[in-house]
């Protein structure tokens, strides 16, 4: 391959230098003299023979113009033959025009040494300056406010009180907490009671009157952040089990346990009120722990959340909850779909919520 493009080149050079002066030659000289081939082709048949042409003025012009622009092509084409055959010809070609103050320097070394001299970094980190970007300290400084806390470096990471139980759910009328430094006390007083919050709370852009049929709570950062403003752990640095101890004061009852999940709520602005997604989700999506049957003692749980991805783990805003079904406890609706037919009260404590490292 690389001889064919050799004998190209070679072709093109010729082309290259007969092909300009002849054009210009026969502009000047007014016609294009073929009669020059007729003793070259002696074969041809008899009162065969090659005429010259004419050229007008405006004929003479376009040969010129057309003979130029030819010659050109043909320096373009010679060029990047050239250059194909022979790799090294641009950089020789282009070495003295692109960077002339270079030749005469043997070694490459004033390139790096102008561009990744460290000097001026090293002396705005010895003084003080307004940058925060710039200051000194042991670990990286963000350029905005981190979105999510750290839940620290040694020990467990305890839930309660870093996240807090005011996240109600369902039927919010029939919980009342009672928080305590190591217990916290759930009353759930079965009644259906307003208001309601849950998926259904609008039918058809109207309030829903029926019963969510189900309570719960769940421990959020800040208290009562439902995803509108900054909150949560970064919990991708804990031991991805989570414990907790729980009891029923009131007789056996089935709980299920859940973390994250808050990633929308209701745009009650709206004349016809829709699921929005909130300005800073839960990173975690809602996670079901299990349903527990919770007596009287106390009892020990625990979850394995070691399959979890990483990014669930980024920034999670619900750290622990509890719901409470109406199916599980043996409650059903009244007749006329206002509240329970025999309202029941549980009486739950929980304590002892973290992750062990």
């Amino acid at each position: 391959m690389k001889d064919i493009l050799e004998y190209l080149g070679a072709i093109l050079i010729i082309l290259l230098i007969l092909f300009g002066p002849i054009t210009v030659i026969c502009a000047c000289i007014g016609k294009i003299p073929l009669s020059i081939l007729n003793p070259i082709f002696r074969r041809r048949r008899k009162n065969e023979r090659f005429e010259d042409i004419l050229l007008s003025g405006k004929t003479q012009v376009l040969v010129t113009v057309v003979g130029i622009v030819v010659w050109i092509a043909v320096w373009v084409t010679a060029y990047f033959i050239l250059c194909s055959v022979f790799p090294s010809l641009p950089t020789r070609i282009a070495t003295p025009t692109s960077t002339p103050t270079l030749t005469p320097t043997n070694t490459p070394a004033p390139t790096p040494t102008n561009t990744l001299t460290p000097t001026p970094i090293l002396i705005l980190t010895d003084t003080p300056t307004p940058t925060p970007t710039l200051t000194p300290t042991g670990t990286p400084t963000p350029t905005s406010t981190p979105r999510c806390k750290s839940p620290g470096s040694f020990g467990p990471f305890s839930v309660y009180p870093n996240y807090d139980p005011s996240g109600y759910m369902g039927d919010i009328g029939d919980i009342i907490v009672e928080k305590n430094p190591e217990v916290v006390r759930f009353t759930y007083e079965a009644m259906g009671r307003e208001p309601h919050e849950w998926d259904w709370k609008y039918v058809e852009c109207t309030p829903n009157p029926n019963p969510s049929q189900f309570a719960g709570v769940m421990y959020l950062d800040p208290p009562n952040n439902w995803g509108t403003e900054a909150g949560g752990y970064d919990l991708r640095n804990v031991q991805r089990v989570i414990k907790w101890e729980a009891r029923s004061v009131t007789g056996t009852v089935n709980v299920e346990f859940v973390i994250g999940g808050v990633r929308w709520k209701w745009d009650d602005e709206k004349e016809c009120p829709t699921k929005i997604t909130v300005p800073y989700p839960d990173s975690m999506p809602r996670t079901s722990l299990g349903i527990r049957t919770l007596t009287g003692d106390w009892q020990s749980f625990e979850y394995d959340l070691s399959d979890r991805p990483e990014e669930y783990f980024e920034c999670v805003l619900g750290g622990f909850g509890w719901i409470i079904n109406w199916g599980s406890i043996d409650i059903y609706l009244n007749s006329e779909g206002t509240g329970a037919e025999q309202p029941k009260t549980l009486i739950i404590e929980i304590r002892n919520i973290h992750y062990g490292r």
